[in-house]
């Protein structure tokens, strides 16, 4: 995460991918993978590992800020 915050997007995703070859349960991995997509502009894909990571969904009891801020009415709007 802190290649992220550095705005290192590339350097902090090869990380989360390495992460993520070694275990694919790793919601902050997911999630870093994601915000590192969104820093470097692709927000499409950025939303592709938001919703892969364990918790992503509204109704977990995991789910955290980023996966309210996905179902709320205003963002479902924005996508269409």
């Amino acid at each position: 995460m802190i290649q992220l915050q550095l705005g290192n997007a590339q350097t902090a995703s090869e990380a989360f991918a390495r992460a993520l070859e070694l275990d694919e349960t790793l919601g902050p991995a997911w999630n870093g993978m994601g915000l590192a997509y969104l820093k470097s502009g692709n927000a499409r894909e950025a939303l592709t590992y938001l919703e892969k990571a364990p918790g992503s969904t509204p109704t977990s009891p995991r789910a955290g800020p980023a996966t309210a801020a996905r179902s709320s009415p205003w963002a479902r709007t924005r996508r269409r």
